[in-house]
Formats: C-alpha cells, structure tokens, sequence
C-alpha cells in the first residue's frame, strides 16, 4: 500500500450509492470523506488525494506523517507522486523483477497477473523500457565522468 492510499484510507470510506441512469438503478462505488465530502475514485488516489490536500491542509499532523523534506528518508514514492500512472506502473514492474532477481518473463506468468495490483505489462515492452534506463543513464554516467 502506497502512502498516498494510507492518507485517502484513513480520511475516506468506500460507500455503495444507488443511482439512476435513464431509468435503471445502478449502484455505483464511491468513496465519503470524514467531512462527509463524496467523491469518485479512479485508477489510483490522485482524485480523493486532492481532496485532502485542498480540504485538510494539515493532514501531515493528524496523521503524524513527518514531512519529506525533514523525515531523511528519500524514498521513491516520494517522488513519484507527480509523476504518470503509467511511469508508475512501469517503475514498479522495473523495481520488481530487479529487486526479486526475477526473469523477465516473471510478468507474463498467470499466478503474478493474477496476485498483482499492477496493470499488465510484456516482457518485451518491459525489456525496452529497461533498455532506456540503462541507456539513459550510461549517457548520463558518460557526460559527468570528467
């Protein structure tokens, strides 16, 4: 679980809401805050996040959450919260295989698709994205190396 997705458990529940829609009633997730603020939520927390951030600028302390600039910890989700979903997802594919010394071919297997919160990605498409990074930072090792 992501920090972003601790702050939105702890300031919002999942609610069930009836609706109707040209005539049929549909029930649709939704997610109420302690405010009693309801809001949809979509692929990741950026929504129900921006709502806390706007709505209880002083989160980081009734949570007790050091804030990144004084905790000493530089750690990538830190980072990562402005950064695309599919950046993300493909960070943590990356940071996967390599951390667990995994083949490639890891994240075409059922069992991981299948006990993953990760959207699908081929190793092929992975391998080229790992391709770049190494590029990128060979390139980036060669221009500060004098």
């Amino acid at each position: 679980m992501n920090s972003n997705e601790k702050v939105c458990r702890a300031y919002f529940e999942e609610i069930e809401v009836v609706v109707t829609k040209e005539g049929e009633r549909q029930r649709v997730l939704k997610w109420r805050c302690k405010c009693g603020n309801i809001r949809m939520k979509g692929n990741g927390w950026s929504n129900l996040f921006d709502h806390i951030k706007a709505m209880h600028p002083k989160y980081r302390e009734e949570l007790h959450i050091d804030s990144p600039a004084t905790d000493g910890n530089k750690n990538i989700e830190t980072f990562l919260t402005h950064v695309s979903l599919k950046a993300r997802n493909i960070h943590s594919w990356m940071q996967w295989v390599v951390n667990k010394n995994k083949p490639l071919t890891f994240v075409e297997e059922p069992d991981t698709r299948t006990f993953s919160n990760l959207e699908p990605i081929c190793r092929k498409t992975l391998s080229s994205y790992m391709e770049q990074v190494i590029n990128g930072a060979y390139f980036y090792a060669c221009q500060n190396s004098t």
